[in-house]
């Protein structure tokens, strides 16, 4: 399962940099904000809590051997409360 996270994790980070700020200059020690929608709270807590905690090694991880193109990432983290709905409410935001 890790290893499913981390190529997640990385095939996002890769995505976000391609596609998220193809023609913007940015400041090289500005974080690159990657979002992720996940159950923090509800009955689904323990497995977002889990998921969590894999996410933000791999942020150590990620961090440390050289972040993206010199800008280190940060991973913002929304609760969906274990809700469906919302969690399409966050996306469309």
């Amino acid at each position: 399962m890790r290893c499913y996270i981390r190529t997640a994790v990385l095939a996002i980070a890769l995505a976000g940099v391609v596609f998220g700020n193809f023609g913007h200059a940015v400041a090289a020690d500005e974080p690159f904000d990657i979002d992720f929608i996940l159950p923090m709270s509800g009955t689904l807590a323990l497995a977002g809590h889990d998921i969590n905690e894999a996410l933000m090694a791999e942020l150590d991880y990620v961090n440390k051997t050289g972040s993206i193109a010199g800008r280190p990432v940060r991973f913002v983290v929304h609760d969906d409360q274990s809700n469906p709905q919302l969690s399409v409410q966050l996306a469309s935001a």
